[in-house]
């Protein structure tokens, strides 16, 4: 009797561990696929977004900017691993797509044809190349910006569809120079461009109606309603840095102002004519 006890006994044991087992696998199984279709319906609806292809460091620092924008970012990566540290800064506030940037599919689940930009931070120049190429064409009005490991690379991504070529080695080598040349400078600029900060610059274009159309810089209250300082003008006739209080502003011109980012929200709004 003892013995048929025991039997009996192991034999719950057993089938209850089965049980729960399964059950763990089927709702984890069953809460993952609804997660995954949740995020594909957000995913499909997404327009003007960005897709930044390679979460290394490169891609990490570029989500990271873009997501502190408030902007919608697509993140597209081959080994799943290297979204854990997006993941652990920003949670759920970006979509992640496990696959090869370099496949047509992909780009198309990533809605590359509906986004507004698109950043190739892979670490092979050919794999950046194809990306520019692929997304070029299936996305005519896209902005490229592409990363160049070498410098023979940089013309090649431009004549494949790459609107700017950024070389990390390049800036890196400018970037130390300027800290021991310009140190008080770096320091400010980096100032302007620390997440933790409540400072930045920002580009503001003129639409129509816009209350500081046809006013110069020291009749248009810009100052006076937003207090951001105007660096430069930029419009088809160049792009003066400093200009004059007589400046005039026309529609379409594009403002590069340094505020906080209050006084930015501010002027946004006061040259929209929102206010």
């Amino acid at each position: 009797p003892f013995t048929m006890m025991l039997l009996v006994s192991g034999m719950g044991v057993s089938v209850y561990f089965l049980s729960a087992l399964t059950a763990f696998i089927i709702e984890g199984d069953l809460r993952e696929a609804l997660w995954r279709r949740r995020m594909q319906k957000r995913l499909d609806s997404l327009k003007d977004h960005y897709i930044v292809c390679g979460a290394g460091r490169t891609g990490r620092y570029v989500t990271d900017e873009l997501l502190h924008a408030g902007c919608e970012v697509v993140v597209i990566e081959r080994e799943n691993g290297r979204f854990d540290p997006l993941q652990q800064s920003h949670g759920e506030r970006f979509f992640a797509i496990e696959g090869d940037a370099t496949e047509d599919g992909v780009l198309k689940a990533a809605g590359v044809e509906r986004a507004k930009g698109l950043v190739t931070a892979l670490q092979l120049d050919q794999d950046n190349l194809f990306v520019a190429m692929s997304a070029r064409q299936m996305n005519p009005k896209l902005r490229i910006v592409s990363r160049a490991n070498t410098e023979r690379a940089a013309p090649k991504l431009k004549q494949a569809g790459a609107d700017v070529i950024v070389s990390p080695t390049n800036i890196g080598g400018r970037r130390m120079a300027h800290e021991l040349l310009r140190p008080n400078v770096v320091g400010f600029l980096d100032f302007t461009h620390d997440l933790q900060r409540n400072l930045d610059i920002e580009e503001v274009e003129v639409p129509a109606h816009s209350p500081v159309i046809d006013k110069t810089l020291a009749t248009s209250r810009i100052r006076e309603k937003s207090a951001a300082l105007v660096l430069a003008v930029v419009h088809e006739g160049g792009a003066p840095y400093n200009p004059r209080p007589d400046f005039k502003l026309a529609q379409g011109m594009t403002l590069i102002v340094l505020g906080e980012r209050d006084q930015l929200a501010a002027l946004n709004d006061y040259i929209a004519g929102s206010v």
